[in-house]
């Protein structure tokens, strides 16, 4: 399971998503705490990427939508599973 990769509409104004993708990743934070070890954000914003033990998340915001690609080298099997689908799963909630 090395590269999932997904995007959702957001049917939002792109600063509400913008705000909403922030919301995503502190919440992702919270949820993951110690895995994650560095979040940065791209100056206007509007992408971010989070790195985590054995794992790499890169997501950004457009007028319609919220691209994510999650890389998952070292963390195959289940335990990727598990993280992609938590991270999708955190995304399409905070856009509900």
């Amino acid at each position: 399971m090395p590269l999932i990769e997904f995007t959702i509409k957001h049917e939002r104004t792109e600063a509400d998503a913008k705000a909403r993708l922030e919301m995503a990743v502190d919440e992702a934070k919270r949820r993951y705490g110690p895995m994650i070890q560095k979040v940065e954000w791209s100056p206007d914003r509007d992408a971010v990427r989070l790195s985590a033990t054995g794992a790499l998340a890169e997501m950004r915001v457009d007028a319609e939508r919220i691209h994510a690609s999650i890389d998952l080298p070292l963390l195959s099997g289940l335990l990727g599973g598990r993280m992609a689908t938590g991270l999708k799963e955190i995304i399409r909630k905070q856009l509900a």
